[in-house]
């Protein structure tokens, strides 16, 4: 069975929303203190840019169970 290439990946939804709202509500993150921290879809997008390139610094054998996204090209710069 051949590949959809027309199928996104949970990552270039990210980054679309990220675009298209970049400064609404992704999620909110409790914490055991009670407090809560509300991350926008552009803060999360860039926490999972710099996850990525740390990751990429690591030099990880292929196939690692640490996921990396460096090797797709997506819109970062249009995110800011």
């Amino acid at each position: 069975m051949a590949a959809d290439s027309n199928k996104q990946t949970s990552l270039h939804c990210l980054y679309y929303w990220a675009k298209q709202t970049p400064d609404k509500v992704y999620l909110t993150q409790p914490f055991p203190d009670g407090t809560t921290e509300d991350i926008t879809w552009k803060q999360a997008a860039d926490q999972v840019s710099r996850m990525s390139a740390h990751l990429a610094t690591l030099g990880l054998p292929e196939r690692s169970n640490a996921v990396s996204y460096t090797h797709l090209t997506l819109p970062t710069s249009d995110l800011v």
